[in-house]
């Protein structure tokens, strides 16, 4: 069955840039988040532990992003390089 009706889509988010924006990033314990993203990126971050396992450390990684290009760029960093990111 096709759906006719598009009222049903949903809008793109109107964001107002420069923002701050949080990506979860999750990472094997071993690997020390706060060097891993400063040779990843040259903006200023902020970092704080969301939960520890045996294996993982999730933590919240907030940059200020002037732009959705720049936003989207981060995201793509992160996900190449840490195990998940949300």
């Amino acid at each position: 069955m096709i759906l006719q009706d598009k009222s049903f889509c949903v809008k793109k988010p109107d964001i107002n840039y420069p923002c701050k924006w949080e990506y979860k990033i999750i990472l094997d314990k071993n690997i020390k988040a706060k060097d891993l993203l400063k040779s990843l990126f040259e903006y200023d971050f902020a970092l704080k532990v969301s939960k520890k396992t045996e294996k993982y450390t999730s933590y919240n990684a907030t940059f200020t992003v002037d732009s959705e290009k720049m936003r989207l760029e981060i995201f793509a960093t992160l996900k190449q390089n840490c195990k998940y990111v949300l």
